[in-house]
């Protein structure tokens, strides 16, 4: 507790003795400053944790700033709210309050508007780059991706330079009135202004400019830079109120507003990572379409009939699940063998994959989960790493494949990534409204993860203030000296990979459209523009792309049935838009889609007609290169309370690794069998992986 309030004071990474500290206060309800007392001595009190947090000499000793480690990134909605006080926003007598839009959806943040109880980070993120190459963590930095810095910079320069307006990607409601208006110094479509007034002279300006939107840490290599442009810019027009908008743009840009801690410039530009492309014996997709808040995969496959020895494995079902069991008639059927039944029952709300595996396009996983190595009743807590039941870790362990640790910080495909580009394969990889986590893989070998939202590209700062603005900005985030803060390199590093992959993906994809039409929910637009962007390939170069998206929704704590049935129901229509779209473009045999999802729910409902967190669950797999119609793995055939795998309240023991699944698709994607171990680095403590040929054709 003591370590997340830290954090959210501007702390990333506590020292022990600070946490330690904070903890006492808390515990005690009591925390003393000189001669002042904070607190009632009762547990838990905030007034003693939040006074031992601000007063800690950690937190207030300025010249512990020059420590690489030491602050963090900054909130993208704290910035925006700092920068319209610091620059005294005045509403207009028609507009009395301060209203943004869609903030979440542009910036990742707004108040009320967490996509989750977790908030908009986990506070265990890292991310590629200085931070995790530290061991080091920086919760904000996950939501600072391509599309989301773009959309941050877009509304603040239309902030500064057209006040509070829908215009030019800025942060307001529509306000009425003609964009044209909203010009550099132009407020007549806007609801309110920046009213900051700079001293005439312009080094105090930038002196005072600096203070209040950087506390002062502005590197004076930065100083230097801002002030020769705005000179140079006031020269040419005489326009003072011109070069201080274009000086409040340049100062919201450099590192040391979106970070704490002190950046140290070496004035020399960042390089693109460019990566050359072999013979990779054809074009390949990968998609990981992880189900966020763990899908209740015991009602997506259910036992039907025909099952061995006479065995009713859907009574079974039925007695176990109660209300929210699914009628026997409404499941839609389909055959396999090697399982406890021959005839097994699909959610009737997921047709596409009934069809699919008919075809022999899908397949389904049964009885999978996350494990450090096979187990048993008897075995499993003194043989399992990772946090079982919880969000937090076992979405993170999904992404990672990695228990041990033994490739830090990275994913699965991430790795295949790595491990195809020190091949000479060209790999894209790219995260769709979602964070980079589950594509990450070691920074110096492969190019960044492209990051986009479901909106599709969005161009930076279209008018701009000044000829060559971009390039300025660019070196106003040019590379650092080795210590300098890893929160300000981080952002600059990220700044410039958003510039550089907007700039790629804005000339090769505005003309790439779909063939089919794709249903208009955050699913199916996360589809079509995975579609879309396959289409490039032949322009690109890319051998290989690997992609990343979620669908929430689906921690079904109360009313499973309803919400499920709304969740397939979207999900179902994506998919059949997305399978329909691949095969128009003969593609279909060329991708692989694998669903993941936290965990399953227990198959015992709680009072609320809803389930809760549980283990082991199904999953599925489509593409057109599958050996389809077949489940694999292993179905319970004991789905009682007493069954062998049975933990309680219907928490069932995995019988089958994610490694197996990952397994068999990275032999798919060309992974040499030499680089497999580092692909999937727990992959030997299993006894059962499935191979190339157990999944495809």
């Amino acid at each position: 507790i003591s370590t997340r309030l830290i954090q959210r004071f501007g702390m990333s990474n506590p020292s022990p003795d600070f946490v330690s500290r904070v903890a006492t206060a808390f515990k005690d309800g009591d925390f003393s400053f000189g001669s002042r007392s904070y607190g009632t001595g009762n547990y838990g009190d905030m007034a003693a944790t939040v006074a031992a947090i601000v007063l800690d000499p950690e937190a207030s000793t300025d010249y512990l700033d020059a420590d690489p480690s030491y602050g963090s990134l900054r909130e993208p909605l704290l910035k925006i709210v700092h920068l319209l006080r610091a620059l005294e926003f005045r509403h207009f007598d028609d507009y009395p309050y301060v209203e943004l839009f869609q903030m979440e959806g542009k910036i990742g943040q707004m108040a009320h508007h967490s996509p989750s109880v977790f908030s908009f980070f986990l506070p265990t993120f890292q991310g590629p780059g200085a931070v995790a190459k530290a061991g080091l963590v920086a919760p904000e930095a996950q939501i600072i991706t391509t599309t989301r810095v773009i959309a941050f910079l877009n509304g603040v320069y239309s902030l500064i330079k057209s006040g509070l307006t829908h215009c030019n990607d800025g942060f307001s409601w529509p306000v009425p009135g003609s964009c044209g208006l909203a010009t550099d110094g132009g407020y007549g479509v806007a609801s309110g202004k920046l009213d900051y007034d700079p001293p005439s002279d312009f080094d105090a300006a930038l002196e005072e400019m600096s203070l209040i939107l950087t506390c002062g840490r502005m590197s004076a290599r930065h100083t230097a830079m801002i002030k020769d442009v705005v000179e140079r810019e006031f020269t040419a027009t005489g326009d003072y109120g011109k070069v201080t908008r274009l000086a409040q743009q340049l100062i919201v840009t450099a590192p040391e507003f979106h970070s704490t801690g002190i950046a140290l410039p070496t004035g020399n530009v960042r390089t693109a990572v460019v990566s050359s492309g072999g013979s990779a014996g054809g074009y390949k997709a990968v998609i990981q379409l992880m189900l966020t808040g763990g899908m209740d995969s015991y009602n997506m496959l259910v036992p039907h009939s025909g099952c061995r020895l006479g065995q009713n494995l859907y009574n079974e079902y039925a007695n176990i699940r109660g209300n929210v069991a699914l009628p026997q008639g409404s499941l839609l059927q389909i055959s396999t063998t090697g399982q406890a039944c021959d005839v097994f029952g699909v959610h009737p709300n997921l047709p596409v994959l009934q069809q699919l595996y008919n075809d022999g396009d899908a397949v389904f996983v049964a009885n999978v989960g996350v494990l450090t190595t096979d187990v048993s009743k008897a075995d499993y807590r003194q043989n399992t790493r990772t946090n079982l039941f919880s969000h937090n870790s076992m979405q993170e362990e999904i992404k990672r494949l990695d228990p041990f640790s033994q490739a830090r910080r990275t994913s699965p495909l991430g790795r295949m990534t790595d491990a195809l580009t020190r091949n000479n394969i060209l790999v894209r990889a790219t995260a769709i409204d979602a964070n980079v986590e589950g594509l990450s893989g070691t920074s110096e070998v492969s190019p960044p993860v492209f990051t986009l939202d479901q909106r599709g590209i969005t161009p930076f700062n279209e008018k701009q203030s000044i000829e060559n603005m971009t390039e300025i900005l660019k070196s106003l985030n040019g590379k650092m000296e080795v210590d300098t803060s890893l929160y300000g390199e981080t952002w600059s590093n990220n700044f410039f990979n958003a510039l550089e992959q907007n700039d790629i993906l804005d000339n090769i994809f505005t003309s790439e459209t779909v063939d089919v039409t794709f249903p208009n929910t955050a699913t199916g637009r996360k589809l079509s523009l995975i579609a879309r962007l396959m289409k490039t390939r032949a322009v690109t170069g890319v051998e290989r792309d690997f992609f990343y998206l979620e669908m929430g929704g689906y921690d079904t704590h109360s009313l499973v049935g309803n919400r499920l049935a709304d969740r397939f129901t979207e999900l179902n229509a994506a998919l059949q838009s997305f399978s329909d779209e691949m095969k128009q473009n003969s593609l279909w045999d060329s991708v692989t889609l694998i669903e993941t999802t936290d965990f399953a729910r227990t198959l015992t409902p709680n009072g609320g007609a809803g389930t809760d967190h549980a283990w082991a669950g199904n999953m599925f797999v489509i593409g057109g290169d599958l050996d389809g119609g077949k489940v694999l793995g292993t179905y319970p055939t004991d789905m009682s309370e007493s069954g062998p795998l049975n933990l309680g309240r219907g928490r069932l023991i995995p019988t089958t690794s994610y490694e197996a699944v990952f397994n068999a698709l990275a032999e798919w994607t060309g992974i040499p069998d030499d680089f497999m171990d580092q692909v999937l680095p727990n992959r030997n403590n299993f006894r059962n992986l499935f191979g190339l040929r157990d999944l495809f054709n």
